[in-house]
């Protein structure tokens, strides 16, 4: 509860965020927190207090590596600005913390109270970047809880020379909206948006066309390039600036830090991440991120017995270059057919779910031996894989699965 870090510090350059709620009304049919939280649930966090002592410097396990003011993300998990904030006034405490001490905060909201009073004039005096995550008219039905697409646009211009920035996040991308997202990119401009940020669909079953990513299965690299790169040249030609939160084509954007505000003065991030190292941009620790004992935010990643005492031994820095390789091997994407081979292969030996987690010391195992075309289907990692080979099942392994 309140101020939070988990597996995003791998990726993100703002990855600690704040959460007034858990859950959310909106209902969005692709929301990525439904695989996290309950989101039919709508609770508060009475959070303020957790706000002020870390702007006041005190960290938690999970935020020890970060010794600067780093922005903070409001509504990572759970929009801030839904229904329920109207009686509760959870984000409207928080606001006033931010508003009184300045710290730079990024704002991703749907919801239409962050416009109204006491909220609009309470924005003005922070030190604020607002995402305003939309697309499109054709997702409204996918949105029923949300403001229409038409809504939200009145929101960008309403907050338009009311804080930093406003910029137009759009995530989900559906490819088959194509034509009428970029003919809705002049209408960002003219509303007073700064930017737009683009991240692809990730969906959970896999169909024809999709690659797998790590445990998504995403739209082919190639597909999507071409893709942002029509949307880019489009928010150039209209004074957009474009950035790319697809963490395999970061460097698209017009920077890396894609959530737009990494130029502003006062908005440092991290950028000693696994998106830098692994693009070849230069990024180096600070000296506290190579203490031992800063490293517990990989928690979230970690999940096995003996985690906790295997980061206790990790700096941040440590761990970070060890995830970043992970994540480069686990990024190789396998095609549908190419996965299911594996799970196929790996059945028939006759291997059981329990054997598999004991010797990965995971949960995968109906993952690994999941082999339903369009299930949540996986190739475990070069280090999975080796220890899998222990088992007397596994001595003779078919060139394919090699």
């Amino acid at each position: 509860m309140g101020v939070e870090c988990g597996s995003q510090a791998v990726l993100c350059e703002y990855p600690i965020r704040l959460d007034t709620y858990s859950g959310c009304s909106h209902g969005c049919k692709y929301c990525f927190a439904r695989t996290k939280v309950d989101i039919e649930k709508v609770t508060m966090k009475n959070c303020a207090k957790q706000l002020r002592s870390f702007i006041e410097g005190k960290r938690t396990a999970v935020t020890k590596w970060c010794d600067w003011k780093i922005p903070l993300h409001l509504g990572g998990l759970s929009d801030p600005f839904q229904p329920i904030e109207r009686k509760a006034g959870a984000s409207l405490e928080c606001l006033k913390v931010f508003a009184e001490t300045g710290y730079p905060v990024i704002i991703s909201t749907k919801g239409k109270l962050i416009t109204d009073e006491p909220y609009i004039s309470l924005l003005r005096k922070c030190n604020a970047v607002v995402q305003i995550s939309m697309v499109c008219s054709s997702y409204d039905k996918m949105e029923p809880g949300a403001p229409t697409f038409e809504e939200r646009l009145s929101i960008v211009s309403k907050l338009a020379g009311n804080c930093r920035r406003v910029i137009v996040r759009t995530q989900p991308y559906i490819t088959g909206v194509k034509r009428e997202f970029l003919a809705n990119i002049p209408r960002f401009g003219e509303a007073g948006a700064y930017g737009v940020t683009v991240d692809g669909m990730k969906f959970k079953r896999g169909k024809k066309g999709l690659v797998k990513v790590r445990g998504d299965f995403c739209y082919p690299e190639d597909l999507l390039e071409a893709h942002y790169a029509l949307i880019r040249d489009a928010c150039h030609d209209n004074g957009l600036a474009f950035f790319c939160a697809e963490n395999r084509l970061r460097p698209m954007g017009d920077s890396t830090a894609c959530c737009g505000c990494g130029d502003l003065p006062g908005f440092k991030g991290n950028s000693f991440n696994a998106v830098s190292m692994l693009n070849g941009i230069e990024c180096r620790p600070t000296e506290r991120m190579r203490e031992v004992g800063t490293a517990h935010c990989f928690k979230a990643i970690h999940q096995s017995p003996g985690s906790t005492s295997m980061l206790a031994k990790e700096s941040f820095a440590s761990q970070m270059v060890k995830e970043a390789a992970v994540y480069e091997r686990d990024t190789r994407y396998h095609t549908e057919e190419e996965t299911l081979a594996f799970t196929r292969w790996l059945k028939s030996t006759g291997i059981r779910a329990k054997e598999v987690n004991e010797l990965t010391g995971t949960q995968m195992a109906s993952h690994y031996l999941c082999t339903t075309p369009g299930g949540q289907t996986a190739v475990p990692t070069e280090e999975h894989f080796a220890k899998l080979r222990r088992s007397p099942k596994l001595r003779n392994v078919p060139d394919y699965i090699l």
